[in-house]
């Protein structure tokens, strides 16, 4: 088996490993629901495509979300760097340190956030457009699209570093048997298999203080020979003009349209006008036939 199989065998297992460890993999059995917060006009994109849309990684709501991963894992990996004893070993971790500064390490990771809570008061002010958008509720089974890459994000600090800790001692275990480690190409693959496994877990990383958000996230890697620009859409966020893709650009099979159980209004004026013309927009969509709710929010909120 060559290198490169071996550590993609690695990498799965610890992927599995951690996944279960951390608790962040979700039971697709029992017919949990999932709610994300948007605009109006978020809502009639989704509709009208019949797709989620993942915003690139880099354009997360909060520019802090990417860095308190990166953060913690820098720090691993320095703590690593000063007790290893292994000046092979050591090269590897210091070109996967580098690797963590370079700004195209987020390339072709496109993100959807949903959250566990319904009719939350902070997601509404955070995300639901201060309370005149919508929250959607998703059915989370095996027909959603991409249902598999949907896991819980992970807030605990102390979680955080115990799994950049296992991936970060599993590959120096892998090293320390592998007969051409002197070898420059060696460690170099190494390095590059360290840095995705860290990186792609850490980007379930949250800051603590967002705790109450129960967020999930749709993590999406497209492929390094993905044509993205034939897929590529752009949509303005806070006067951020925001890059995105729509899951129906990559399977096109319309049977896996993300499940829609309810639409919840926030509450704004001429509410019921609201209400009528989302219901409108239903008939003439994909949706016609799924039965989908349309309902005010019964939550106190003032903006």
């Amino acid at each position: 088996m060559s290198l490169h199989h071996k550590l993609k065998d690695l990498s799965n297992k610890l992927n599995d490993s951690i996944l279960a460890k951390s608790q962040s993999k979700i039971d697709l059995s029992s017919g949990k629901k999932i709610y994300h917060y948007t605009n109006i006009a978020g809502l009639k994109g989704i509709i009208e495509s019949s797709s989620l849309w993942l915003s690139d990684a880099t354009f997360l709501n909060d520019s802090e979300e990417l860095l308190d991963g990166k953060n913690i894992a820098e720090q691993r990996l320095e703590d690593k760097l000063r007790f290893c004893k292994d000046e092979d070993f050591k090269s590897v971790l210091e070109l996967t340190k580098q690797g963590l500064e370079d700004e195209k390490q987020y390339a072709n990771i496109f993100i959807a956030s949903f959250s566990e809570a319904n009719e939350s008061l902070e997601q509404w002010r955070a995300y639901g457009d201060n309370g005149k958008g919508v929250c959607i509720s998703f059915n989370l089974n095996n027909k959603m699209v991409f249902s598999k890459q949907i896991f819980k994000v992970i807030y605990d600090n102390g979680q955080k570093r115990d799994i950049l800790d296992e991936i970060i001692n599993s590959y120096a275990d892998a090293f320390d048997n592998q007969s051409d480690k002197y070898h420059f190409d060696t460690k170099k693959l190494f390095s590059q298999f360290l840095l995705e496994d860290l990186r792609y877990k850490f980007i379930l990383f949250k800051n603590e203080a967002f705790k109450t958000e129960k967020e999930m996230r749709l993590i999406h890697k497209l492929p390094k020979y993905f044509k993205l620009h034939k897929q590529l859409r752009f949509r303005l966020s806070n006067n951020i003009i925001v890059p995105y893709i729509i899951t129906s650009d990559l399977i096109k099979n319309r049977e896996f349209k993300p499940s829609i159980n309810s639409i919840t209004v926030g509450l704004i004026s001429h509410q019921q006008a609201t209400i009528k013309s989302i219901e409108n927009l239903i008939k003439y969509s994909d949706y016609q036939n799924d039965n989908i709710k349309v309902v005010s929010s019964k939550i106190p909120y003032r903006s």
